[in-house]
């Protein structure tokens, strides 16, 4: 009797039974009858024992990666063997033989092989089988794996026998690749609908959370996963990057909130978590799979959690935004799983689709918040400037007549007073003086920025615009122990404008500079040409402004020394006051200065083009240059 495996070559039984022949063609009809794979294999299994006359059939698949024979279908079989995993190849043995020689092959008495040819027999003697008879499945040159016949008592199979297992696995190995590609098929269009469902959900919210929560559920049931979870990057609280898991499917809300504790999943790759598949994954900005855990020894610091929670394999795919990661998606399965390049395609393209939904969203929010502040900012701004507008306006009629019956008791217009009177209506005349000209910068500096202060448009000479406000501040500075140096330029080209605003803010900015100028210093006032612009300087020798102040020196009541002990008074208004004229003229206006060596501001003005006539400009009026004064109601000017 012989042990070893014996390969038969294939070809056309010399006599066949009526019954085998029926038996064949109805088997033959019967596989061919379905698409479905379970059921091709349920009448495969039970064609064949009928055809053959066999105590046990199986189907074994062909798992290329492992070179492993999983159980497809069995009959037969008890149900701990039809479970049982797979079958390892071997070439003596009758399987791992039929499908590396494509022949079938038969073992008439496995008890009285060798030893080594027992080992590798698997469930088949644990089922008490004898004898087995293996054919190879072989479709258009695709190895789909082989289909085997058991016997509890010894047998000796003819070549007959063999001739015949073989034409019925090549009638098997093509309903099997049919129902194949009918699996493939199908699994495309529910690929396809999914897509198309998870698109439709991608624009169905305005919110981030129920989007991730219904997108991660509807693709874990898709994907037949255990457990699914979005993880987005987050700053903790020192600022360091990490994942936060902010929709999940499957997991306990407990599970989630350890995961989310700080730490719990770091993309520092120095820090115990932060070498996990999720935090490769966005590092790197790539797929990481995982396909068991107990074998991929990268996951081997994190297997407690698959153990607690239990799955096996694991998929993370990045979210990624424009030029930065959003985060990731996690599948988590509860059986091994291979993750081939077209699966891991296809998750990328619903990664794709959610990180464009979560830019969309981000890119919404940001301009719901940017309108809402815009008008907030709008309707605040609106608001002052009306309230100060009229409470400016408000204020100047009632100031006007305190200053002018201050004036007449001072005077002792309305009679004799005596020296403690005149000392306290002369404080009174002073600060009704100071409060006047507050009044009138607030009014000013409102019409400025709302653009409703006239302008005029005339030819002005800015180099005697200087001059002038040199003259006119010589005797201030004296008094104060400051002196000018005046450096006009010779024969300015004119600018177009308003001379008397041109000359507020020269005189605002050398009433500042003699203000701050300690006694015994002088203020530096100069203008000139620089290319197409006429530009005028104001230097002083004063304490000099801190770095971080200068860029709120223009701002309306802004004070570097703002505290109630300060030295120099004044509104706050005034360099507010020349940045809004100067940027009605089309200039600028800028400070330079440095703690205790003095500060320089300055302001440009553009040419008048060479193409303007006098004849374009509207009727002139006097160049006015005098220090700003503040006109009153009754037109007097202080």
């Amino acid at each position: 009797m012989a042990y070893a495996p014996t390969s038969y070559t294939p070809g056309t039984p010399r006599s066949l039974v009526p019954d085998q022949i029926a038996h064949l063609q109805e088997a033959s009809l019967a596989i061919t009858a379905s698409l479905d794979m379970e059921e091709v294999l349920r009448r495969v299994v039970a064609a064949a024992r009928a055809l053959l006359r066999a105590d046990a059939v199986v189907v074994f698949g062909l798992e290329r990666s492992r070179s492993d024979f999983p159980v497809l279908a069995s009959e037969g079989l008890s149900h701990e063997s039809s479970s049982s995993g797979v079958y390892a190849q071997s070439v003596e043995a009758a399987v791992g033989k039929a499908v590396a020689e494509q022949h079938t092959v038969g073992i008439e008495d496995i008890t009285a092989a060798p030893a080594d040819l027992r080992r590798t027999v698997g469930f088949a003697g644990r089922e008490g089988f004898r004898s087995v008879l293996a054919a190879p499945l072989t479709a258009h040159s695709t190895r789909l794996g082989a289909l085997a016949l058991y016997a509890h008592e010894p047998r000796e199979w003819s070549r007959d026998d063999a001739a015949l297992l073989s034409l019925f696995a090549t009638q098997v190995a093509v309903a099997l690749q049919n129902a194949r590609l009918y699996e493939r098929l199908n699994k495309r269009a529910s690929d396809l609908q999914n897509l198309f469902e998870i698109s439709h959900l991608l624009n169905a919210f305005v919110d981030r959370e129920p989007l991730l929560t219904s997108v991660i559920t509807r693709l874990a049931v898709w994907m037949g996963a255990k457990y699914g979870a979005v993880a987005l990057v987050e700053r903790g609280e020192a600022g360091e990057a990490e994942l936060k898991l902010r929709a999940y499917y499957g997991f306990s809300p407990d599970y989630i909130e350890r995961a989310n504790r700080p730490g719990g999943i770091s993309l520092d790759p120095h820090h115990p978590t932060g070498n996990g598949p999720a935090s490769v994954c966005v590092r790197e900005s790539r797929p990481c799979a995982v396909g068991d855990v107990f074998l991929d020894e990268r996951f081997a610091p994190f297997r407690q959690y698959a153990v607690q929670a239990g799955y096996l394999s694991l998929v993370a795919v990045p979210l990624s935004g424009q030029g930065h990661m959003l985060g990731c998606f996690l599948l988590y399965f509860a059986q091994r799983r291979d993750f081939g390049q077209a699966e891991l395609k296809l998750l990328g393209a619903v990664a794709d689709g959610v990180s464009l939904a979560l830019d969309r969203m981000e890119l919404n929010e940001r301009l719901v918040q940017d309108a809402v502040e815009s008008r907030s900012h709008q309707a605040t701004d609106r608001l002052k400037e009306e309230f100060v507008s009229t409470v400016s306006h408000e204020l100047r009629t009632p100031l006007t007549i305190i200053k002018g019956y201050t004036d007449l008791l001072v005077n002792e217009q309305a009679g004799t007073i005596n020296e403690t009177q005149h000392k306290f209506l002369l404080g009174v005349q002073r600060n009704t003086t100071r409060l006047t000209e507050l009044v009138s910068d607030l009014l000013d500096i409102s019409r400025l920025e709302a653009s409703t202060s006239r302008m005029r448009r005339d030819r002005v000479d800015v180099g005697r615009v200087v001059a002038d406000a040199c003259s006119e501040y010589e005797r201030v500075a004296a008094e104060r122990g400051v002196t000018i140096d005046c450096r006009c330029g010779v024969a300015l080209p004119t600018v177009t404008g308003d001379a008397e605003r041109i000359a507020q803010v020269v005189n605002n900015l050398l009433s500042n500079a003699v203000k701050y100028s300690p006694s015994g210093e002088s203020v530096t006032l100069s203008s000139e040409r620089q290319g197409a612009e006429v530009v005028v300087t104001v230097q002083d020798r004063g304490p000099g402004i801190p770095e971080d102040a200068q860029s709120r020196l223009f701002q309306r009541f802004y004070r570097v020394d703002s505290s109630p002990t300060r030295l120099v008074g004044g509104t706050g208004l005034g360099l507010a006051i020349a940045k809004a004229i100067v940027e009605q003229h089309g200039g600028r206006i800028w400070v330079q200065s440095k703690p205790g060596e003095g500060s320089v501001f300055g302001f440009a003005l553009p040419l008048t083009p060479a193409k303007d006539s006098s004849n374009d400009m509207p009727p002139s009026r006097p160049q006015q240059t005098t220090p700003p004064e503040n006109v009153l109601e009754d037109g007097e000017r202080k």
